[in-house]
């Protein structure tokens, strides 16, 4: 049998709740981990961010109501992100840079794509695979829908209505017929 999103009851407590927070809230909760970062580093300790991780996406659904997605608890890890882990520093600063990109995403009041997120290190992200997975991890850790991270997903060409382009080689590229 079928199940359409509509149907599926996202209240009961098999899946992480998602709440819509306010900007204020999730920059004191980004600011707090950094303050928390760098005691930890003053004092001579090996800074840890303790993360929620759901890389199996197909524990998830999106919950129509509210537009976010939802995580099914029971597929919920804690993970540990070390300066000093196995993998090296690497997955550590990933995870810094991301909550300084959307710490400067909502101290400034706009908005960018997970692309744009990407572009603004490259070379530490590698790929936009490394900037998804952190993105909705740290959404995941702040129990909110990513935008409430001020981070948006983008369309891939999607056009609608009467449009037509005449490109360069003079030729008419004509979006309407199919």
């Amino acid at each position: 049998m079928e199940t359409s999103l509509e149907s599926v009851d996202y209240t009961d407590d098999e899946f992480l709740a998602t709440t819509f927070k306010p900007r204020t809230w999730i920059v004191q909760r980004i600011e707090s981990m950094i303050e928390k970062i760098i005691s930890e580093l003053a004092i001579g300790n090996v800074p840890v961010i303790h993360s929620v991780s759901n890389a199996n996406r197909s524990h998830s659904g999106y919950d129509v109501r509210n537009g976010a997605i939802r995580r099914k608890t029971k597929n919920l890890d804690i993970r540990q992100i070390s300066f000093l882990s196995s993998k090296g520093p690497r997955g550590f600063a990933v995870f810094i840079r991301i909550l300084d990109i959307c710490h400067e995403l909502l101290v400034q009041n706009i908005t960018a794509t997970k692309r744009d997120v990407f572009y603004k290190d490259v070379q530490l992200f590698g790929n936009q695979h490394t900037v998804d997975v952190a993105i909705d991890e740290l959404a995941c850790l702040f129990r909110v829908p990513r935008t409430c991270l001020n981070v948006t997903a983008s369309a891939k060409g999607l056009v609608a209505g009467d449009l037509k382009i005449y490109q360069k080689n003079k030729t008419l590229l004509e979006c309407s017929s199919a």
